[in-house]
């Protein structure tokens, strides 16, 4: 991980935490989690919007108007209008989705959970995610968030990501684990 990345994980968990701290006193977690998740997947996937978070010529009072126009149209919940703004003011909107993250982070650690990844080559059913969860649930010990995602170059089987923790059942993996061992016979 780079100095600069690190310097902008160190950043964004200290916004993610006053963030996570104020929303808590008004009871309003789950909703300002929400709202972040809205405008977090906005800025992967819209390029403009993103652009426009980390534009550094933009003036912040400019910015401002524009984030609240985008939040009106969102209808955003106003301490994740109020949150924008001031990170806005401190040039600081360019690690918005690393925010949503370390945001996560802290919610999962204060409720006990964990965050897994699970990758299929195809999209699983309701029935399938839900035997997931319970399997990793049990072998944790704690409740799991699943973020699902599909990769048809897995080809087949499930990649899971929970904690640091890799379990790789994919046909993919077993083909590159049988071509590695063959190489070592040779």
């Amino acid at each position: 991980m780079s100095e600069l990345s690190r310097t902008s994980k160190t950043i964004a968990n200290k916004y993610a935490l006053a963030l996570y701290q104020l929303a808590e006193e008004k009871n309003r977690v789950n909703i300002v989690y929400d709202h972040i998740r809205l405008v977090t997947e906005l800025v992967r996937e819209n390029e403009q919007f993103k652009n426009f978070l980390s534009n550094p010529i933009l003036k912040s009072d400019e910015q401002e108007k524009i984030i609240r126009i985008i939040s009106d149209r969102l209808n955003l919940d106003a301490m994740v209008t109020n949150f924008m703004c001031f990170m806005s003011k401190n040039r600081r909107l360019y690690i918005f989705s690393l925010i949503y993250d370390q945001l996560g982070n802290i919610i999962n650690k204060v409720q006990g959970k964990l965050e897994a990844t699970v990758v299929s080559a195809i999209e699983l059913d309701v029935k399938a995610l839900k035997e997931i969860q319970e399997t990793l649930e049990n072998r944790e010990g704690k409740k799991v968030n699943l973020i699902k995602k599909v990769d048809p170059n897995i080809i087949g089987g499930l990649i899971i990501f929970i904690g640091s923790k890799l379990f790789d059942n994919s046909i993919k993996g077993k083909m590159n684990r049988l071509e590695f061992n063959m190489k070592e016979i040779n």
